[in-house]
């Protein structure tokens, strides 16, 4: 029912619905500037970014090969309304960028509850264990990533229909 398409390098996503073929959601990741001019072009580290997602379609994975950040998009999905959004995105430095990746699995993550339910308006927030097998310059590793949303995303938020996500996100 939905799509996501990349360009110039995955820098810009857009999430399509294909039954109309319009656009839902346009994404753009943009270079950092950078004090060092000899790191890249005119001082600015340009996203270079390898993209995956889960077998649940509920999250996006982007590594950025030229940084060390790992992106986690959350996808908030309506079928019968024909409505599809990134509802969250997570950033992640990491020690060495990801080359290539793949998803072993997402699963609910079973554990010891939230302690800070004043951070998620007193519910339980949704959990999930994310299991990446990964490439990096000197190992192969699986990575483990425990997420948990804050915030319940809602395709009733409205918005505009363009979001330009930075690439130094808190």
């Amino acid at each position: 029912r939905f799509v996501v398409t990349g360009a110039e390098r995955n820098r810009v996503l857009k999430v399509w619905c294909t039954i109309t073929w319009a656009c839902l959601q346009t994404i753009s990741f943009e270079p950092e500037v950078n004090d060092d001019a000899s790191s890249s072009i005119f001082g600015a580290s340009v996203p270079s970014l390898q993209l995956t997602i889960d077998p649940s379609a509920s999250y996006l994975i982007l590594s950025d090969i030229t940084r060390k950040v790992l992106y986690i998009l959350h996808m908030a999905q309506d079928a019968q309304a024909g409505r599809a959004r990134v509802g969250a995105v997570t950033e992640y430095v990491i020690s060495q960028p990801v080359l290539s990746f793949s998803v072993i699995g997402v699963e609910p993550y079973v554990g010891s509850p939230a302690t800070n339910r004043a951070f998620t308006n007193g519910r339980e927030p949704d959990q999930h264990l994310l299991r990446l097998c990964c490439l990096q310059p000197k190992v192969i590793q699986e990575l483990c990533v425990h997420l948990f949303s804050q915030w319940r995303c809602s395709l009733e938020s409205g918005g505009a229909a363009t979001d330009e996500v930075g690439s130094s996100m808190s």
